[in-house]
């Protein structure tokens, strides 16, 4: 399998082999899991949303669903669309190219407009709030993740030339992969460091992954998890303490080269020698004390101890899901390969 993606003034360096385990983190235990549907929304008649990418959920069970195609956050449940908000343009209040978004422990729904360079709020009716710019040179802005107190967790790229001589890694002009704490407000508290030696030979696409925050939990709220989206493994956090655990099913990095595409470009060749791997990370989420994976192959959902990183099981889910959320007892996720975008909130029996 190769992927081949085009880019701009971007590290050339061709990634070295590296993995963070060689081996899983223990046989697959698959659990059949009977679930009732609390509500499906989306199908040919009723639905607003022209694709649905990413999903957060409010605490009593409603859904946040990013639109990007369609420049529109949606915020959907058992009753339909309770609002829809958003309109491509660069004033306040206007959206470019979201990436990603959160709902905070205030229920206020913050995006990440990578095209505007800008973070910005909504309230949990709908209305814009405020804004504010993202951290100078991030680029790439893919994922946000909320913590409590207001804190947020952003991953970024970042420029070298925004960075200290001590801080960038970089051999080019791009820092490899990073993750940026913000305040309330959207300030820079930080960058949370590489808690892994081998982030600094690897490309910035072998780094790829998914992050969550969990918002109660025994650390304290403060805790985090990042999840290869391309290799095997996945790091919890509780402020700037992070351990690294296996998944359940080892999957090889993937090659990372660079050269020549059509027209002139240059560009990145992603290389898996048989196939995509089944346990990588789609998705991530926590709850309470525990870690859940969203596996490659959009049936199953793993879950490990946040504590300890053990496995403990993987559920089988009743329809395929490529993103996924937590809300209570409730499991929102987007139905992957679905005609019409749909959303659907499960609860386990």
């Amino acid at each position: 399998m190769l992927l081949t993606i085009a880019g701009c003034g971007v590290d050339t360096v061709p990634s070295t082999p590296v993995n963070l385990f060689d081996q899983a983190a223990a046989p697959v235990v698959t659990r059949r899991v009977a679930f009732d549907t609390m509500w499906v929304y989306g199908g040919p008649s009723d639905t607003a949303m022209l694709n649905a990418d990413r999903v957060a959920a409010f605490p009593d069970g409603e859904a946040a669903v990013l639109d990007l195609l369609g420049r529109r956050v949606h915020r959907v449940g058992a009753d339909g669309v309770v609002w829809s908000w958003g309109s491509r343009g660069e004033g306040p209040g206007e959206i470019d190219e979201v990436r990603d978004l959160d709902v905070n422990s205030q229920g206020e729904v913050v995006l990440a407009d990578a095209g505007n360079g800008k973070l910005q709020w909504l309230s949990g009716g709908g209305a814009w709030l405020r804004e504010a710019g993202l951290p100078e040179g991030t680029i790439n802005v893919d994922a946000i993740a909320s913590l409590e107190g207001g804190h947020y967790i952003l991953s970024s790229l970042m420029y070298s030339t925004a960075l200290s001589p001590s801080e960038s890694m970089a051999r080019g002009p791009m820092t490899s992969y990073r993750w940026v704490r913000l305040s309330a407000t959207g300030e820079m508290e930080g960058l949370v460091p590489f808690p892994w030696n081998g982030f600094h030979s690897m490309s910035f696409l072998q780094t790829v992954g998914n992050i969550a925050g969990a918002r109660s939990s025994s650390a304290g709220g403060r805790q985090w998890v990042f999840g290869f989206g391309l290799g095997n493994g996945f790091f919890v956090f509780n402020d700037s303490v992070a351990e690294p655990y296996p998944y359940v099913r080892h999957a090889d990095f993937p090659e990372v080269e660079t050269g020549s595409l059509a027209g002139g470009r240059t560009g990145f060749r992603v290389g898996y020698s048989e196939g995509r791997p089944e346990r990588v990370a789609r998705d991530v989420a926590v709850r309470s004390d525990t870690v859940f994976v969203l596996a490659g192959n959009y049936w199953e959902i793993d879950r490990y101890e946040s504590a300890t990183g053990q496995y403990l099981d993987s559920m089988l889910l009743p329809v395929p899901l490529s993103q996924f959320a937590l809300a209570g007892e409730a499991l929102i996720g987007i139905v992957a390969g679905a005609t019409y975008p749909q959303v659907i909130a499960l609860r386990a029996k």
